[in-house]
């Protein structure tokens, strides 16, 4: 089994997802606080994934190691850093990887376990001017994961149809703060120009789901942090 466990700072959700080849959406939701939650245990072997919009990285690092330590995570991925080009963060047994957060940008990293083979993509899919993307490839389990860590802000207009498709022939894990507003995705808040983007591509690529609870993603705003996967790895979602 791969468990990926979905949070960011609003109110949380988790799953649990089978390893194979086909697509799927896995939404995070946000956590009521700052403490990130792990998924319930599942059979062994599974992928532990932790996605958080942390909203600042500095002072939140503890928690981050907490999580990831107690957790047993083998992959974290934060959005809205705010981290430097010079950040560095050395943690036992994992690897870093960083966008960094310049003018007109969040930051996002991601930490993937070092026993787990990966290579950074250095060429990622576009996913719209100005939204960042940060991209990973995993092989576990005999499966080559491609990961995505993507940050759009309410400046910039998603464009995911490339990176969506992908799905149709690549397993593939989206996470990020994607700001989008529709009812298919339990928003509160109107429906936005991002949010009709998605609900248009969960129509036409079949290979995509939405899991989610009947909960907004964010109880004030409705903005919506996802966490999308491809690969057969909705048919065991929890």
């Amino acid at each position: 089994m791969t468990a990926a466990v979905s949070h960011d700072h609003h109110r949380g959700i988790q799953a649990s997802i089978p390893s194979s080849q086909q697509s799927t959406i896995v939404h995070a939701d946000h956590a009521d606080n700052d403490t990130p939650h792990a998924a319930s245990p599942a059979a062994a072997p599974r992928l532990k994934v932790l996605q958080w919009n942390a909203q600042g990285l500095f002072p939140k690092k503890h928690q981050v190691l907490q999580a990831i330590f107690e957790e047993d995570l083998d992959v974290v991925l934060l959005q809205e850093t705010l981290t430097p080009a010079d950040f560095k963060w050395r943690i036992a047994g994992y690897s870093l990887h960083s966008l960094p957060a310049t003018e007109g940008t969040r930051g996002c990293v991601t930490l993937v376990r070092s026993a787990i083979p990966h290579r950074r993509i250095t060429d990622p899919a576009h996913c719209g001017d100005g939204v960042e993307a940060l991209a990973v490839e995993l092989h576990v389990g005999g499966l080559d994961l491609t990961v995505y860590n993507l940050y759009r802000s309410q400046r910039h207009q998603l464009e995911a149809g490339e990176l969506l498709t992908m799905a149709l022939h690549t397993s593939l894990l989206v996470a990020g703060d994607f700001n989008a507003h529709h009812p298919i995705l339990q928003s509160v808040s109107a429906t936005n120009r991002t949010g009709r983007h998605l609900a248009m591509l969960l129509e036409e690529v079949p290979h995509i789901h939405l899991l989610n609870t009947v909960e907004p993603t964010h109880v004030r705003m409705g903005r919506l942090d996802l966490t999308l996967v491809s690969g057969d790895l909705a048919a065991g979602a929890q």
